[in-house]
């Protein structure tokens, strides 16, 4: 089903020309084929009429639209924000605070301002162009009726062509017509054959001009101009027209006036100088009429060997002679431009907002227990969700054959200025055309205007000493801060960081734990392998800041090593690392006994993954933690767990079968390591709670409801 998308109904005010005619047949049609309210319409009170829908819910406004601005800015817009929508808009125009899916059929008041001289007509003109600047940048979804308009928008606008759709108008209403003859009496001089036709029109684009200058060099040739807004001419065009005798002006005409007038003319002459479409040689084609149109605009592109071609700007030609040569049947273009393809493929366009739209930033991908997060989270969202992941071309090739993902590079640091002063505006454009942001940690870019959420996993900087200088600490702060007041609400990853979080940031926003969780790559083959038995290894997984507490498990091991212990210990990491970052550390590894202490480098998850199952034990010394990893990986994997008795980890492993013992008590730890053999305890099985699927249903359940 489509999601909540309501149609703006303000056509329906409006007499049946031109976008009008569009709007109200690509409706009926579209009515036909979709689930029964899916799509709403929101109808003017002062609407002349309202189609019979069998699927398409009506609703009426109580507000009239009478100015046309007011009613799309602010009474339309009223009715999405109340009802959560997204407008879908016909006529080159979308809500300024709620933009949405808009069709822009051509862009003529900003490329001919000549042709708007009077101060309406400027008026009109200056909005215009703001509507059209607005909606390239700002709509949900750019639609249009010709290549000729896309690539115009496009580059106008600076528009990828890919993001704008064409969409064709279509033919079908002039057959359900009923010509009237009755135009003929009225106008006995009209005969079958004996005239031209065209529609007058106030707009000078559709360059009546052409029909007057070629009128009054060709009196052996009669045109008849249909149209009320003649009246509306510039007086000296008028009062020439009046004055030839072989031109009739027929003011305005009904629909069935015009079909009877298309049917028996000479041909309909259409001489406009832009069009973004132009459905009246369309309509002329049904009507069995030759057409003779521009050689401009997007008139050859649609109508190709099927029309007659003058010069827009040339009336040193004979119309009866061009009608001598040949064109190309016009079936063509009627099996290309109908109304029922012109539905379908707007319901197709409208398919594309069934899924959520999430922008989420993947920068901290390959950055430690935050990256991993978000790699393991991503599968799931990209399975249900179409994604916008933003982040470097290195993080994002494991996404980038995914048919949901939307790759956008982005090579601006996390936590920077540029981030928060200077992001790059091509890429916020993307953006906010999402229907939501997601920050797996607390960096939220500047100049995100939709709703934004973010994980924040602990607030360590905050709550241990000498982790930062001042300055730093201060600056991170600063960071959570920033997230807390643009997020509409944060998740963190336990409920012990989410104490934290309202105890030092005074957070007001509503906090969702969702646990961290075992990536589902884990839990594949996690049954034991002969050949990776048990090794008398002690295993630590973690860095070497002072809050991860190896300092602890050194003093105890090296201790328990001088009394017998057998085991030995196993850092995984960089042994250079550790050299160059503590050097308390570094020594009390150097006086461990020799071959004691070992370390893996840098190695895949795979390689981790064998290594917990090959160790008899995973110590976890921890000082604090927001949630705490490696404990769970190694439960799930069958390897005993001894670890600190710090409130995060009682909160999540206390019903797990695994060893407390009092944090930074190395006594304690040392009697531990002694008595391995006697506390390792059968491992179980890991509760749903902890999985990235829980995990990201908590979230998606949070993101939908609001």
């Amino acid at each position: 089903m489509i999601k909540n998308i309501t149609i703006n109904g303000d056509f329906l005010c409006r007499n049946l020309t031109g976008i009008e005619r569009f709007a109200y047949e690509t409706t009926i049609r579209l009515d036909k084929i979709i689930e029964k309210d899916s799509l709403s319409i929101l109808v003017p009170k002062n609407a002349k009429f309202i189609p019979d829908f069998e699927n398409i819910k009506v609703v009426r406004s109580n507000k009239s639209c009478k100015i046309f601005p007011l009613w799309e800015h602010i009474f339309f817009s009223l009715y999405l924000f109340k009802t959560k929508s997204i407008p879908l808009d016909f006529a080159n125009v979308t809500p300024l605070f709620k933009p949405g899916i808009v069709f822009i059929h051509d862009i003529y008041a900003k490329l001919y301002p000549k042709d708007f001289t009077s101060k309406k007509e400027k008026l009109i003109r200056l909005y215009m162009c703001m509507m059209y600047k607005h909606c390239a940048k700002h709509a949900k979804k750019l639609l249009t009726v010709s290549n000729f308009s896309k690539k115009q928008i496009s580059s106008t606008y600076h528009v990828k062509e890919d993001d704008i759709s064409v969409i064709y108008n279509g033919w079908e209403h002039i057959k359900n017509i009923e010509a009237d003859n009755s135009i003929f009496d009225e106008h006995p001089e009209l005969t079958e054959k004996n005239y031209f036709f065209t529609l007058g029109s106030l707009q000078k684009r559709k360059n009546l001009k052409w029909i007057c200058n070629y009128a009054s060099k060709n009196h052996d040739e009669r045109f008849a101009i249909s149209g009320k807004a003649i009246s509306g001419m510039v007086s000296n065009e008028l009062k020439e027209l009046q004055t030839l005798k072989n031109v009739v002006l027929l003011g305005y005409v009904s629909d069935a006036q015009v079909k009877a007038l298309m049917q028996k003319c000479k041909a309909f002459v259409f001489p406009s100088y832009y069009e973004g479409f132009g459905i009246p040689p369309l309509e002329a084609l049904a009507c069995g009429a030759p057409i003779i149109i521009g050689n401009a605009a997007s008139l050859p592109e649609l109508y190709g060997n099927t029309a007659h071609y003058i010069d827009c700007n040339n009336t040193d030609v004979k119309l009866s002679e061009l009608l001598k040569n040949q064109t190309e049947a016009p079936e063509r273009l009627f099996k290309e431009y109908s109304y029922r393809q012109t539905a379908e493929k707007l319901k197709e366009t409208l398919s594309e907002f069934t899924q959520m739209k999430i922008a989420i930033d993947c920068r901290m991908i390959g950055s430690g227990g935050i990256g991993s997060y978000i790699s393991a989270l991503l599968p799931h969202f990209l399975r249900d969700n179409k994604c916008l992941l933003i982040g470097s071309s290195e993080q994002l090739k494991k996404f980038s054959a995914e048919k949901n993902a939307e790759i956008v590079i982005c090579n601006t640091k996390p936590f920077s200025l540029k981030e928060i002063f200077n992001f790059p505006k091509a890429i916020l454009k993307k953006i906010n055309r999402c229907d939501l942001y997601y920050s797996p940690y607390c960096n939220v870019p500047g100049g995100i205007k939709i709703p934004l959420y973010t994980t924040i996993h602990d607030v360590v900087f905050l709550d241990v000493p000498g982790l930062a200088s001042k300055a730093g600490t201060f600056i991170r702060k600063c960071f959570y801060k920033r997230a807390c007041f643009y997020s509409k609400e944060i998740f963190t990853v336990s409920n012990f960081s989410a104490q934290r979080i309202k105890h030092h940031l005074h957070c007001k926003k509503n906090i969702v734990c969702t646990y961290n969780a075992l990536p589902d790559w884990f839990f594949e083959n996690k049954k034991p392998d002969s050949s990776l038995a048990k090794e008398d290894k002690i295993l630590f997984v973690g860095n070497i800041k002072k809050h991860k507490g190896l300092s602890t498990l050194l003093d105890a091991f090296i201790k328990a090593k001088e009394k017998g212990l057998s085991s030995s210990l196993v850092i995984v990491g960089n042994k250079d690392n550790f050299r160059t970052a503590d050097e308390q550390i570094f020594n009390k590894i150097n006086s461990a006994p020799q071959n004691s202490v070992t370390f893996t480098g840098k190695i895949t998850d795979e390689d981790l993954k064998n290594l917990y199952k090959q160790s008899k034990v995973l110590v976890q010394p921890s000082l604090y933690e927001g949630f705490g990893m490696p404990p769970l990986e190694a439960l799930n994997l069958g390897t005993h767990v001894i670890l600190t008795d710090i409130p995060v980890f009682k909160e999540i492993y206390e019903d797990f079968p695994v060893t407390f013992y009092k944090a930074e008590d190395s006594e304690e730890l040392y009697q531990k390591l002694l008595d391995i053999e006697n506390i390792i305890k059968e491992p179980l099985n890991i509760p749903d709670k902890y999985s990235f699927e829980k995990t990201y249903s908590i979230i998606m359940n949070s993101l939908e409801t609001k």
